[in-house]
């Protein structure tokens, strides 16, 4: 059987890079196009591929397992995995790959390392909630508290939270397993794997800088702030899945590598600046997690450094006191919200939000993959840039 993502192959057309060009430009959406229909089909279709493939993976893990406990154990990954999310960084690979010339009558191969990244990122959510304390994730509860409530643990938390750690190194293998078993040249395999390595190396760094500076103020904040936005949101949701996508499809040429880059990062930075608002002011029924845990843990994100950055020195003095409190009330989180919206912060970093998403849309003209793709790509920040509807100023 012929393998499918090697350049030149009869099973897709590539782009030939070398001579391009690169010129900033405006995109300009076309007007005979319904880009809300083609954004949404893309979706759903690409959707209910990753999600039927993720499905039948533990189907087959948890009939083949050798002893009954591991079948036990893969069913609750299983259900874990197979939550309903918005699986945007496999779907921003897919949609790179389709973009750069991925021909769809062999996309079903790349389906299995769209899939690992969907995996890839419940290992890392799954951290995260033990990290945060976090007790909600996509409206359910969080791994670590579904194990502990599964496996009659509610009194011995931190055994339930050392069983979750273990399970998503188990979700980091089977992530890699799925990448084995696509179908794709292993040139291609071998430049998206260098991609999807860097991409959990960086993110893993950002993961650090984020626990080192949670809970307290450092005098470099807003810098701080930057590098994590970057590290773990702007290269880990954007930039690396679209460069993976390209990747695997074309050797990498540098100069469209770079219009990547000028086009992902400043919408990865949107879509961090959005998470930081949803997070203080989002909807829990519409975020599908709790609105109080980056306050309630201290975190340094751009939002906090607004604040700061805006609140005279008493009030200032009087945040900190409250923000680096280890153990915050209601009460509390209430006070800091006020602060962030009479201070301005929250109408500046909204105001910083929307630069981001027309320097993305911008940027966006620069990409030379098909114009099919790029407005389904537009759609896609118009989806992100959509953001106030689901904000409630309560304070």
């Amino acid at each position: 059987m012929k393998k499918v993502g090697c350049i030149n192959s009869n099973y897709f057309f590539c782009n030939s890079l070398d001579t391009i060009t690169l010129k900033p430009r405006n995109y300009i959406k076309p007007h005979n196009v319904n880009l809300m229909d083609n954004f949404k089909d893309f979706t759903t279709s690409n959707i209910s591929l990753i999600d039927e493939y993720i499905s039948s993976f533990y189907d087959e893990k948890i009939n083949s397992s050798e002893f009954e406990f591991i079948s036990q154990y893969y069913e609750m990954i299983k259900e874990y995995c197979g939550r309903k999310g918005k699986r945007i960084r496999p779907l921003l690979f897919l949609l790179s790959a389709c973009g750069y010339g991925l021909n769809h009558e062999n996309q079903k191969e790349f389906i299995k390392p769209a899939a690992a990244l969907e995996i890839m990122h419940s290992f890392l959510l799954v951290q995260d909630d033990i990290i945060d304390n976090s007790n909600i994730r996509r409206g359910l509860n969080a791994f670590h508290v579904e194990l502990a409530e599964k496996l009659d643990l509610k009194n011995k938390p931190k055994k339930a939270e050392s069983i979750a750690f273990v399970l998503a190194d188990v979700m980091f293998s089977n992530a890699l397993e799925m990448i084995a078993d696509a179908n794709i040249c292993n040139k291609a395999k071998e430049r998206y794997l260098k991609i999807f390595s860097a991409t959990y190396e960086k993110t893993a760094w950002g993961q650090v800088l984020d626990i080192l500076n949670s809970g307290n103020i450092p005098d470099n904040l807003n810098e701080i702030a930057k590098s994590i936005s970057e590290m773990k949101t702007a290269y880990y949701t954007v930039y690396y899945p679209m460069l993976m996508g390209y990747s695997i499809i074309n050797e990498i040429n540098q100069q469209e590598e770079t219009a990547l880059k000028e086009f992902c990062l400043p919408l990865g930075i949107a879509f961090q600046l959005r998470d930081d608002l949803l997070g203080v002011f989002g909807n829990e029924s519409n975020t599908g997690k709790s609105s109080d845990s980056d306050l309630i843990e201290g975190k340094p994100t751009l939002l906090i450094n607004n604040c700061l950055e805006l609140l005279s020195l008493n009030k200032k003095n009087e945040f900190k006191d409250i923000f680096t409190l280890p153990h915050k009330s209601k009460a509390d989180v209430e006070k800091i919200k006020s602060f962030i919206i009479e201070s301005g912060a929250y109408h500046i970093t909204l105001k910083q939000f929307k630069e981001d998403i027309n320097l993305a849309k911008n940027n966006l003209g620069m990409l030379s993959i098909s114009e099919q793709y790029k407005s389904i790509l537009f759609e896609f920040i118009c989806y992100i840039e959509n953001i106030e509807s689901l904000i409630s100023l309560n304070s």
